[in-house]
């Protein structure tokens, strides 16, 4: 999936002073139809200024714990969320699903990741590296009935649930969800559970795999 033709894109980078900033930073300047906007982590307030922005790429430490509150930050801009992480621990992955990222990429995934992830994203979509995916099957292949296995020919999603599942994907919370679907917060969250039920999963990532696994149009 590619970028539309001769369309620029507004790309930040939050540059943490690593070898490993430098090294996206290579990258993302040798890609064409891309501007490359950089921000240092003590500059994070400059955020706030740019609205015209398509994406945000940032770094997260192996301990997942610093640049958390950055992300929720990033997050209460609306602009689609890429983390470069240097763990391919699927508890850090979850915990950022949480928040609200829309990719995830590791230290270990291929160069080409970083294009294929930032082109997903631009184009609406979410992208997560092949780890993180073997993560989610592992986790979910512990389980009596793991997703894979499920039999999903009696699951009836509704168009309003649908509607929902879209906008969970693009990873927008309740609050957004109904504001955008005019409904209130309280009624989304019993769509969302009516929805967890029927798909018998049991957090946003399960409910991702498990849609896409079952190839079930939404």
């Amino acid at each position: 999936m590619n970028l539309a033709v001769n369309q620029l894109k507004n790309v930040i980078l939050i540059h943490n002073k690593t070898i490993i900033s430098d090294g996206l930073l290579a990258l993302l300047s040798s890609y064409d139809n891309i501007n490359v906007t950089v921000i240092n982590t003590e500059n994070e307030k400059e955020l706030g200024l740019k609205k015209d922005a398509d994406l945000v790429i940032t770094e997260m430490n192996i301990n997942c714990i610093d640049g958390v509150d950055l992300l929720r930050t990033i997050k209460k801009t609306n602009i689609p969320i890429l983390v470069f992480s240097k763990t391919n621990s699927y508890e850090c992955f979850n915990k950022l699903m949480k928040i609200g990222i829309h990719g995830f990429i590791t230290h270990q995934s291929p160069t080409n990741s970083l294009k294929t992830a930032i082109d997903q994203i631009l184009n609406g979509e979410n992208y997560y590296c092949q780890h993180i995916i073997s993560q989610i099957k592992e986790q979910n292949s512990k389980k009596k009935n793991s997703l894979s296995e499920k039999i999903i020919t009696t699951v009836k999603i509704s168009k309003r649930e649908k509607e929902i599942i879209r906008l969970i994907r693009k990873g927008m919370p309740s609050k957004e969800i109904g504001e955008q679907l005019e409904i209130s917060v309280r009624t989304v969250g019993k769509h969302r559970e009516n929805i967890m039920r029927k798909c018998n999963v049991g957090n946003v990532t399960e409910l991702i795999y498990f849609i896409e696994k079952n190839e079930i149009i939404i």
